[in-house]
């Protein structure tokens, strides 16, 4: 009888849609993939430009769930040795919910040495958060965020890479 009823409850769990929205209070956390979009220039009011642009997943999904910017002083920040430091970045997520989530943040890069990869780690904050289901995304306004990844600088090709975004409580 329990073995049938974890059997049960197993399906039932593997047919409930995987749900972008937490509860408040609780993290937010995506994983990411992003292509370098750099070398066209498109800019924000602030001089930042769109570097990076991707998808979003929920935590543990395989299905797109929106699409992600990075926007950047580029090129800028502060190089020393195989390290870039790099601040006032704005991320922006477009979730197909309806729902838009955007932040600041300050990070850097370190060049593994052989220039074939990159690692890149930043904290910020959440600086606007809108629409959604229900009571909407709005109470993740103000939280700590932090994200980061690896990027794939493959010979003659543009850099790609895969990482992680999370808002933290």
């Amino acid at each position: 009888m329990r073995k049938k009823l974890f059997i049960v409850l197993m399906l039932i769990l593997m047919l409930v849609p995987l749900s972008v929205a937490s509860a408040e209070g609780e993290p937010l956390r995506f994983e990411t993939t992003y292509n370098f979009v750099g070398h066209i220039p498109q800019t924000d009011g602030e001089g930042r430009q769109l570097v990076w642009q991707g998808e979003v997943f929920v935590h543990g999904g395989e299905d797109p769930v929106g699409t992600a910017e990075w926007w950047m002083f580029f090129p800028g920040g502060v190089d020393t040795g195989n390290v870039n430091h790099w601040e006032d970045a704005i991320w922006k997520i477009y979730l197909d919910d309806g729902g838009y989530i955007q932040g600041k943040e300050w990070g850097s890069t370190t060049w593994i040495p052989g220039g074939e990869r990159a690692n890149w780690r930043a904290n910020g904050i959440v600086e606007v958060a809108t629409g959604g289901p229900g009571d909407g995304y709005g109470y993740l306004e103000g939280r700590p965020m932090h994200d980061g990844g690896k990027v794939i600088l493959p010979l003659g090709e543009l850099p790609s890479g895969t990482g992680q975004l999370h808002i933290n409580k």
